[in-house]
């Protein structure tokens, strides 16, 4: 359990932030800054989906196969997403694998999925979040051994953490490639640092939606999206796969 103590009244704020109280939650969560909660809801058998949404957070939470499993949007940057952790800590949660997007750097394609066992905020690269590496590596394992007759690529690098969008000038980001980091988001770093705080087993996945240094963010063709959705989709069932390993 988290070892912070606010100000506030936990259950109270958690119930306004959440639309539901911590006892919705499962001990094992999915969360995501952008993906929808009705992608996970539909491999959920329905007669156990409850949904919730609250001021912040919106999810689901629901029964695949024989596990119960918690998904839940943050929305994009890292003060939603650390609170997020804090609260979760509060509700008992044990596992949580994050679900993101990055920018791919070097040999990284769009629609690879990207594994991190650290990543960093800060531009002098001198101080960075780790993941839980033993978590991690039985992710990776897990992956690597469904993931021979797939045509998505599970890879493992370094992530950096942009503070804004508008960091990504040309000149930093070969600065970044240059450096050994594989790919780019906005959250990550305050995921592990959060989770480390809030001592949850934690892993992270980005699935790459654009290559910053080749083309323009945003500007993705067809191929490239339908490469990313068939990414998300891969990743989404084989994450709710590999909670329910055991």
């Amino acid at each position: 359990m988290i070892k912070l103590k606010p100000t506030f009244n936990l259950d109270k704020v958690f119930l306004k932030v959440f639309g539901s109280s911590p006892d919705f939650i499962a001990k094992k969560v999915v969360i995501s800054p952008f993906i929808s909660p009705d992608r996970f809801k539909l491999h959920f058998k329905k007669e156990t989906v409850k949904e919730f949404s609250g001021e912040l957070y919106r999810g689901v939470t629901g029964r695949f196969y024989n596990g119960l499993i918690t998904f839940i949007k943050t929305g994009p940057g890292r003060v939603l997403l650390k609170d997020c952790l804090f609260f979760l800590s509060h509700a008992g949660v044990k596992e949580m694998l994050f679900l993101g997007s990055a920018g791919g750097l070097r040999d990284l394609k769009i629609g690879d999925l990207l594994l991190s066992l650290r990543a960093t905020p800060h531009k002098d690269f001198s101080s960075y979040s780790l993941s839980d590496g033993d978590y991690s590596r039985k992710l990776k394992d897990y992956f690597l051994s469904i993931g021979r007759k797939s045509q998505v690529f599970l890879k493992e690098g370094k992530v950096f953490t942009l503070s804004s969008l508008f960091e990504q000038n040309q000149a930093f980001l070969r600065r970044l490639e240059k450096s050994g980091f594989s790919g780019l988001d906005l959250e990550l770093s305050h995921f592990f640092q959060a989770a480390t705080i809030s001592k949850i087993k934690a892993a992270g996945l980005c699935a790459i939606s654009d290559l910053p240094l080749k083309r323009p963010l945003g500007e993705v063709d067809k191929k490239g999206k339908k490469l990313l959705l068939n990414s998300l989709n891969y990743a989404i069932i084989n994450v709710l796969n590999f909670l329910i390993r055991e």
